[in-house]
């Protein structure tokens, strides 16, 4: 298909991956429109990722946004408390991934192995959620930038010679060139239209939701703190799989962030969220009950909230597969491109950098 200036480059999507994207594009200075849709964006669930190479071209990006998240560090950063005390993740024991991941299968069901790195890596002077924050800023700021905010992608087609027609929400219509889709919005659109032909396996991944809890804390709480949490839930009666929170301090310990998985039914259902939010606060309250964390009569660690947000986010992470380090397309729908962040951010970064290139 020839170049044609009036056909446009979609993003179509939130968080991390489509950052990245869009990120990209500008820096090949393309005209971009980005629709974010109507889903909750993730945030960083730990402060730490899996170490690999797509956090060196995610650096890469930042260093051409005039943004310095310093040297890259790979350590044990993630805690774990039980019996009463902070210990480091019993699969750092192992030395080789194999090891490691096989430490791991045995203390945490499938539901959240993507959300506890093998290998603990982060940057030294931004955390995760800092480095995104403040790459949105500036790409919001980029002329060549046009954001759909509330909007969503209703059908999605291929026209020979015409590129890729997407018909919004609004009832507009879009004709365009390249497409990126982030998995989130992709397992919500594939509903709507005829299945693609290497595409569809994305739903056998078996996709999960998180609840996030954001807490803004009266007083710094964990100020200078590079380390990660997790901690197990209240069990039911009725469960037998051990599940966790995960989380972490920032904005210099006046906020932390709570997550926690979301089985597909209790999505759906407000009690359950409801109860789950409860756990979360019980293992917190059970987790930092004592000196440094309480101070001047405070009895537990929720009286030091001042604000929380809850955050609900469907399609977050994948129960099954393998992290997928090339982007997904498909011969029925030319200049369709699929990122996956299901698999955390490093994968995702991987698969921008296979488009693109370095």
């Amino acid at each position: 298909m020839k170049e044609d200036k009036n056909l446009q480059t979609v993003v179509y999507g939130d968080g991390a991956a489509a950052l990245g994207a869009i990120a990209s594009l500008l820096l090949q200075n393309k005209k971009v429109l980005w629709i974010t849709g109507q889903n909750t964006r993730l945030l960083p669930v730990l402060s730490v990722t899996e170490d690999g190479h797509g956090l060196q071209f995610l650096k890469a990006i930042l260093t051409k946004y005039e943004t310095d998240p310093g040297e890259l560090k790979t350590d044990s950063f993630l805690r774990e408390y039980r019996y009463k005390s902070f210990h480091e993740a019993a699969w750092m024991k192992g030395q080789t991934t194999e090891e490691r991941a096989s430490i791991r299968s045995e203390l945490l069901c499938d539901r959240e192995r993507y959300m506890a790195p093998l290998f603990q890596t982060q940057f030294k002077n931004l955390s995760f959620i800092e480095i995104f924050e403040t790459l949105r800023k500036k790409l919001l700021n980029n002329t060549q930038l046009k954001h759909y905010k509330d909007c969503t992608i209703n059908s999605i087609a291929y026209v020979n010679e015409k590129g890729i027609t997407l018909v919004l929400s609004s009832g507009e219509e879009l004709f365009c060139d390249l497409v990126f889709v982030i998995d989130t919005e992709w397992l919500k659109l594939s509903k709507a239209i005829v299945k693609i032909s290497g595409l569809e396996s994305l739903k056998l991944r078996h996709s999960l939701g998180v609840v996030q809890l954001v807490l803004k804390h009266r007083r710094i709480m964990g100020e200078d703190l590079s380390e990660s949490f997790y901690m197990h839930l209240n069990k039911e009666s009725n469960e037998d799989i051990k599940k966790h929170t995960w989380g972490y301090f920032f904005s210099d310990g006046e906020k932390s962030l709570w997550s926690a998985v979301l089985e597909p039914e209790e999505l759906e259902d407000n009690h359950e969220i409801t109860k789950k939010i409860r756990k979360i606060k019980q293992a917190l309250d059970r987790t930092f009950c004592s000196d440094p964390w309480l101070k001047d009569g405070e009895k537990y660690f929720t009286s030091t909230v001042c604000e929380e947000q809850v955050r609900l986010i469907e399609n977050a992470f994948y129960e099954k597969g393998e992290p997928v380090v090339s982007p997904l397309c498909s011969q029925k729908l030319p200049g369709l491109v699929l990122l996956l962040e299901g698999y955390g951010v490093d994968p995702a970064f991987c698969q921008i950098e296979r488009h693109f290139g370095s």
